[in-house]
């Protein structure tokens, strides 16, 4: 037997269904048609023993997503041919009844209403579709509503009909995005989540670190080879440091030392804090330098063009003057703003110099140092500081792109496993599902998740189109049972594709569910006694040819 939800939640999701569609517009032989009550489980929108074509029962499905925030139906022959309608629906959410309506005309608004569909107010269809989320309670991160049951609500006309790639919401999806949106829905994407952004943080340190060296804002190593080198120079400076100390006058103290080292330091801050404000100088200059240049021509220099070319098009030159005189207002606004920019951190880096002089005069030069050992001390130190520099920057890129490197290792790690065991559940439940169509004498359909981006799905030893709409199916309901999933729908496109036994054991299922399936299906003759009594028991619309159409006439007669 299929695996089943548990009897907790059996309870908890009869209260939150889709319950009435109703429109003005619904006719049956001349009459406007009831609202079209819902139950939970299996709805079927019943077809005549004819099968008729063109009757509304594929309409009927996209008006279903329709109301579940979908916008195939607007694009629909119904929607062309009936022009602007208000198509009305309501929920029930945990006893509480919700009523919307949609217009043709605006379908990127959803109206608020009261139980007779007066409008209250409106939400945009993005805020609509966050409110079924909500009241659905699926509480699954990253995803949206429409992205979850999109996917399964299977309408001829609309791109999720390739029963091979059942994952994908449109055909042209990419690999990566379904197998994302299944791995969301199970709840399983949590931890990729957590390190696809450690990986996109550590990138970004990377990229702005090694931006940095390339600019020259930080110094650093540029290969193993030279930060072995620079290595074997801060050691050689170091011994020369140490020798210079020891050959120092004994009366040097500690604080004389730290004196020095401040002083040292200050010296390198002051350095680098005038580079930088050379280069800010040089960048206001080619800016103001922008500024000052003046183009275009004035009137003098278009009277003597009109002397030297009589025939010329002035008032052509003219719209191209007043073209270049706009332009040229774009720039120079621009230019004032960059000018402003560099003016202010000009400033700022002129105050910053100020300061660290201020405090170099302040210092002072230790008494019983001489002015020859402080500057070959400084030397040393500001030397040693610098290679240091170079190698704790390649030291620290390299740190990043290790970081990097295990991260992309764990989630190696957590793909495969996560993927694995995803696959493997929902085999194992179509297996039980498979089993109970074909009594445990068929193969089941296989999932293969073979990586993020990549995946199959397909029957073994069997590619005839019945069974690949039935395992189309058997992933649906799999996927029903197992998953915050509110709904699917399968057309008749899908069902009338399969053997009379299999479609009996189908229904069966449908009825086992507890959440809502709708489907379209015709009556004939050749279904079972089972099937016919399924179909007609969960029928919740029925419609014909000769004026019990949905809308009560057809668009392919020549009258029409």
């Amino acid at each position: 037997m299929p695996l089943v939800e548990s009897g907790l939640m059996i309870i908890r999701r009869i209260c939150f269904m889709l319950v009435e569609i109703w429109c003005d517009k619904f006719m049956d032989n001349g009459k406007i048609r009831p609202k079209v009550k819902f139950r939970s489980g299996l709805n079927t929108i019943l077809g005549d023993i004819n099968a008729s074509n063109s009757i509304g029962k594929t309409t009927f499905l996209l008006i279903v997503d329709f109301a579940f925030g979908g916008d195939d139906y607007v694009k629909s022959d119904a929607a062309r041919h009936i022009h602007d309608h208000t198509i009305c629906f309501g929920f029930e959410f945990e006893s509480k009844r919700f009523y919307f309506s949609r217009t043709t005309q605006t379908p990127g608004e959803v109206n608020c209403c009261d139980e007779d569909y007066t409008i209250q107010n409106v939400l945009a269809l993005d805020k609509y579709n966050q409110l079924l989320f909500e009241k659905y309670q699926i509480a699954r991160n990253g995803i949206t509503f429409r992205n979850i049951i999109g996917r399964y609500l299977r309408i001829y006309g609309r791109d999720n009909l390739n029963e091979t790639k059942p994952l994908n919401s449109v055909a042209a999806e990419s690999g990566a995005n379904a197998i994302t949106a299944l791995l969301k829905l199970f709840g399983r994407y949590d931890k990729f989540d957590e390190l696809l952004l450690r990986r996109k943080n550590t990138e970004d340190d990377r990229k702005a670190l090694a931006g940095a060296i390339e600019f020259e804002y930080i110094p650093a190593a540029k290969n193993k080879s030279q930060y072995k080198k620079t290595q074997k120079q801060i050691e050689i400076l170091e011994s020369e440091l140490s020798e210079l100390l020891e050959k120092q006058d004994e009366l040097l103290s500690k604080a004389d030392l730290e004196q020095a080292d401040t002083a040292s330091a200050i010296k390198a801050q002051l350095a680098f804090a005038r580079r930088q404000r050379s280069r800010l100088l040089s960048q206001l200059r080619i800016v103001e330098s922008n500024l000052q240049k003046q183009s275009g021509l004035n009137e003098d220099d278009i009277d003597s063009l009109r002397d030297f070319f009589p025939d010329a098009n002035i008032e052509h030159i003219h719209r191209i003057e007043n073209f270049h005189h706009q332009l040229q207002n774009i720039l120079i606004s621009e230019f004032e703003e960059e000018r402003a920019n560099l003016q202010t951190l000009i400033e700022g880096a002129t105050q910053e110099i100020e300061s660290m002089e201020k405090r170099q005069r302040a210092l002072g030069l230790p008494i019983k140092l001489s002015k020859a050992f402080l500057d070959k001390y400084s030397s040393l130190n500001i030397h040693i500081a610098f290679l240091k520099k170079q190698n704790d920057s390649y030291e620290k890129l390299n740190e990043i792109k290790e970081m990097k490197r295990d991260i992309v290792k764990e989630l190696e790690v957590v793909e495969e496993q996560e993927l694995r065991e995803l696959q493997n559940d929902i085999n194992i439940q179509m297996a039980h599902l498979n089993g109970f169509i074909y009594d445990g004498t068929r193969k089941p359909p296989i999932l293969n998740l073979q990586s993020t981006s990549q995946y199959s799905f397909e029957t073994p030893d069997d590619t005839g189109t019945g069974t690949s709409c039935k395992s189309m199916i058997v992933f649906d309901l799999s996927v029903l049972y197992m998953t915050p999933l509110p709904a699917i729908a399968h057309d008749s496109v899908i069902l009338k594709n399969i053997g009379d036994a299999p479609i009996e054991k189908i229904m069966e299922l449908y009825l086992k569910s507890h959440k809502q399936i709708f489907i379209a299906l015709d009556k004939d003759d050749s279904y079972s006694k089972r099937t016919s009594a399924i179909l007609n028991q969960t029928a919740v619309l029925r419609l014909s040819d000769s004026g019990s159409q949905l809308f009560g006439r057809a668009w392919n007669m020549l009258d029409a």
